[in-house]
């Protein structure tokens, strides 16, 4: 039979794990998305161009969600309340400064780590 207490545990991993999972799939996704913006010449009327996200950001953008909620899901396993509480608040203050470019592609993740915290502080 399993305890109340390893359920509300396995919840926080497993919200962490979801977490971890959509920053995964939505850091392919950006990377590999083509971005259209218009390019203005002089008196020339404005060309649609397109470039790789790499040109424009970098893979350090894609990368900061993702360490963030694979230290989640470490520290979620490891009941290390404070900790995983610092890391969803750094998250979600990530997808505040960011958001007006990344940011609002990782709220469903910034969500999943806050429940995943009021989870584990349900724990103790």
């Amino acid at each position: 039979m399993i305890r109340l207490t390893q359920r509300i545990e396995f919840r926080a991993t497993v919200l962490a794990f979801a977490a971890l999972t959509w920053c995964i799939v939505i850091g392919i996704t950006l990377w590999l998305t083509p971005m259209r913006y218009l390019h203005y010449q002089d008196d020339s009327p404005p060309q649609v161009a397109f470039m790789s996200f790499a040109e424009a950001a970098g893979v350090h953008v894609l990368l900061i969600p993702a360490a963030l909620a694979a230290c989640a899901v470490w520290l979620s396993r490891r009941r290390r309340t404070g900790y995983l509480t610092f890391v969803a608040v750094a998250f979600s203050s990530y997808c505040l400064v960011a958001g007006f470019s990344v940011g609002a592609a990782y709220l469903p993740a910034a969500a999943a780590l806050i429940y995943a915290a009021v989870a584990s502080l349900d724990e103790s």
